[in-house]
Parts: C-alpha cells; sequence; structure tokens
C-alpha cells in the first residue's frame, strides 16, 4: 500500500513539475502597449500582391547574401497600406530585417531607420494569411484608447522557416496620442 501512494505521490509530482516547467506566453492573444528602441533596418520594398510573399523572400535572403550583409533576426514584414482599401496589385509591401548600424546598400535594398516608440503589440502563432482579425482588433483598441496609427504594420516572424500554420509571428502597430 506505501509502494502505491508514493508511486501515485511521484507521478503528480512529475506530472506537476512537467506543468510548471512550460513556458505560457500570458501576452499570446492580447494587445500589449510597448515602447520599441529605434533601429536600422535592411528592406526589399514590393509593390503587388501578398502572394508574392514568398518570393520576395527569397529575392530579400539572395540580396544580402550577394551584398554580404549580416542581418539581425527576426525577418520582418513592412506593411504601407491596408489590404481592404486597396487592390492587390497596388498594395505597398515590404520584406526586411534589423542590422547591427548604419550600413551601405545597393539596390534594390534600401536602409531605413525605425524612429516610432510607441506600439500595439500582438503575439499571433498560426498561419500568417489569417491574421486579419488581429487589425481589426488594433484599430477597436486604438479607438477605446484615442490612438491613431503612426507607420507602417510590422510583422515580425519569430520561427521563419516552420510550417506555415504554425508561425510565430509579434505584429508591431505603431500609434500615437490623437492630440485634443
Amino acid at each position: 500500500m506505501m509502494r502505491f501512494i508514493l508511486l501515485t505521490i511521484s507521478i503528480l509530482l512529475a506530472v506537476l513539475i512537467f506543468v510548471c516547467s512550460q513556458q505560457l506566453d500570458v501576452t499570446q492573444g492580447k494587445i500589449v502597449p510597448k515602447k520599441v528602441q529605434s533601429f536600422f533596418y535592411v528592406i526589399l520594398v514590393h509593390r503587388g500582391p501578398y502572394s508574392d510573399q514568398q518570393q520576395v523572400i527569397n529575392d530579400f535572403f539572395n540580396e544580402i547574401q550577394k551584398q554580404n550583409i549580416i542581418v539581425n533576426e527576426p525577418v520582418s514584414g513592412f506593411y504601407y497600406n491596408d489590404p481592404a482599401t486597396v487592390k492587390p496589385e497596388q498594395l505597398e509591401w515590404g520584406i526586411g530585417a534589423m542590422v547591427p548600424d548604419s550600413l551601405p546598400v545597393a539596390k534594390p535594398l534600401m536602409l531605413a531607420k525605425w524612429e516610432i516608440s510607441e506600439v500595439l503589440s500582438y503575439d499571433y502563432w498560426g498561419n500568417p494569411d489569417s491574421t486579419g482579425y488581429v487589425y481589426q482588433l488594433f484599430e477597436e483598441y486604438m479607438a477605446k484608447k484615442a490612438l491613431a496609427p503612426a507607420g507602417p504594420a510590422v510583422e515580425r516572424y519569430l520561427n521563419l522557416g516552420s510550417e506555415r500554420d504554425s508561425l510565430r509571428i509579434e505584429i508591431w502597430f505603431p500609434v500615437q496620442k490623437i492630440s485634443e
């Protein structure tokens, strides 16, 4: 009987240790205001539908390799207009990544500096084609908090190379207070 009790306690303790050891991200599925530091990034800007994304990512990696540019993870998508109001062939967006400092780049890459310090952040897991509802959540949040867009949306692909349906994407939506 004592063995049974010890075995049961051991199993329960092992399960408890396993559950407690799992890192749970409490921000997943929530909008979190965040302060970000300015940074330099290289970007390959594209005009056209989001269905071109894989080709643009490939072109970006080919260009940074050709130009011997070392980027910092993560690779990010920068989205300059709203697909609900712009035709797919007119969408302006790009694929880029942070670089340690200002450096010379050749076309078709461009060097840019991110200088917007306040963003709304949303930790998304899943297929990037299904992030549309997150932007609706941003709009609702901004309306409640008297905020306005302050720059391009950024999707930071934290595990690029994973299966498309299990990507982890930190979405930034830059904001500013609406002046009264």
